[in-house]
């Protein structure tokens, strides 16, 4: 696959067809399959397709995220401050959720919460 390490793609290196030339399908085939390879790698945009492999972020932040709504979605931390904001005290709220709010970086996120 031509991505380097950056995912940026580089286009095969292939003989370059011009007027008058005969395409021979061993110099044409090879390099127009390895686009296609390339192509599938590709995380599309609309949805259609879902990853197949765990996603390194590279220590950015997920921004613009929906609330979750299904038990299988992620938590922003919006509802997570939210959730925080609707808890009585700190002994009544569930153990999981103490375990969670401790977490390092949810702890230094949430610390900013008035």
């Amino acid at each position: 696959m031509p991505y380097d390490s950056n995912g940026n793609y580089t286009l095969p290196s292939v003989y370059r067809a011009s007027p008058g030339t005969t395409i021979m399908t061993e110099q044409h085939n090879a390099p127009l399959e390895d686009v296609q390879a390339a192509l599938n790698k590709a995380l599309l945009r609309d949805g259609t397709a879902p990853f197949m492999a765990n996603m390194n972020a590279n220590g950015f932040r997920i921004t613009g995220l929906a609330n979750g709504t299904d038990n299988a979605d992620a938590a922003n931390l919006g509802q997570l401050k939210a959730l925080l904001s609707n808890t009585a005290s700190r002994e009544t709220r569930p153990l999981s959720l103490l375990l969670l709010l401790e977490a390092p970086p949810l702890k230094e996120a949430l610390s900013h919460h008035p």
